[in-house]
C-alpha cells in the first residue's frame, strides 16, 4: 500500500497563523487592561464604602464630632483620622508606627489604582494613602469666614456634602496629605486637580459623602466655579 507523505504548514502558512494570534491579542489587551481597570474601580469604591461605614461608627461614639485631619488635629490635641481609625480596622488603639500600620495604609488607605503601592515609599514617607478628608469639618470660624462644621448633625445636606475624596497622587506634598484643603478652591482660585485624583478611574474618581456612602463621578460635577457648584463646602453642597 502507498502511503502518503504527512504534509507540513510551509513557512508563510506559519506567518499567517503569528500574524492571526498577534493580531487577536492585539484587540484583546485593551478589553483585559479595561476590565482590569473596572476591577480595581469596584474593588477602590469597595474599600471607601467600608472606610465610610467605619467612619459613622467612629461619630457614634465621639458624640458626632468628625474627625480632624494633620491641618489641625495637632492643636486640638487629638489623632489625625488616620490613626483614629486604625482601631476601627485593628479592633485596638494605634500606639505607632509598626508593620499593621504600614500594611493598614498599603492596604484599606491605598485604591488599587493608585500607582503608589509600594511598602517602602509608605515607609519613608508616613501616611500617603489614597484617601483624604474634606477640610471643611474642621476649619474654624476665622478659616471660613462664617460658620463652622465639625459636628455631622451640623452639615445641612449629608447625602450630597463631600466628606472623603482620592488626593492626588503627584509629587507635591499635597500628595502625601490626609485631607484637602477644598476651601481653598473659592478662597484663592487654586485649581481642584491639583488635590484630587480626579481622573483616577477614567473620567472619575471615588468620594466618600457624609452619609457614609460612596460614589464615583467626574471631579467637575463636585466642583465647577462656572457653574456654582461646590458639594465640599456644606453650605452649598447638592
Amino acid at each position: 500500500m502507498r502511503r502518503t507523505p504527512a504534509r507540513a504548514f510551509t513557512l508563510i502558512e506559519l506567518l499567517v497563523v503569528i500574524a492571526i494570534i498577534a493580531l487577536l491579542i492585539s484587540i484583546m489587551l485593551p478589553a483585559l487592561a479595561s476590565a482590569r481597570g473596572s476591577a480595581r474601580t469596584l474593588g477602590c469604591l469597595a474599600q471607601m464604602r467600608s472606610l465610610g461605614q467605619m467612619s459613622l461608627l467612629y461619630l457614634n461614639d465621639h458624640d458626632d464630632t468628625f474627625m480632624r485631619s494633620q491641618h489641625s488635629a495637632m492643636p486640638k490635641q487629638v489623632m489625625p483620622w488616620e490613626y483614629a481609625m486604625f482601631a476601627y480596622f485593628e479592633d485596638e488603639q494605634f500606639v505607632t508606627e509598626d508593620d499593621r500600620w504600614f500594611s493598614l495604609v498599603d492596604t484599606d488607605y491605598r485604591c488599587p489604582q493608585d500607582p503608589r503601592r509600594d511598602l517602602e515609599y509608605t515607609k519613608r514617607y508616613g501616611y500617603n494613602g489614597s484617601y483624604g478628608v474634606n477640610v471643611y469639618m474642621e476649619l474654624d470660624a476665622f478659616e471660613t469666614g462664617g460658620p463652622t462644621w465639625t459636628r455631622s448633625h451640623h452639615i445641612p445636606r449629608p447625602s450630597s456634602t463631600i466628606w472623603f475624596a482620592e488626593v492626588y497622587e503627584g509629587d507635591n506634598l499635597q500628595s502625601r496629605s490626609d485631607h484637602i484643603m477644598a476651601h481653598f478652591w473659592t478662597q484663592s482660585g487654586a485649581p481642584p486637580d491639583a488635590d484630587v485624583a480626579g481622573d483616577r478611574h477614567g473620567n472619575g474618581s471615588g468620594y466618600i459623602h457624609v452619609d457614609g456612602h460612596a460614589d464615583k463621578r467626574p471631579l467637575a460635577d463636585t466642583f465647577d466655579r462656572s457653574q456654582s457648584t461646590d458639594d465640599w463646602n456644606p453650605d452649598t453642597a447638592g
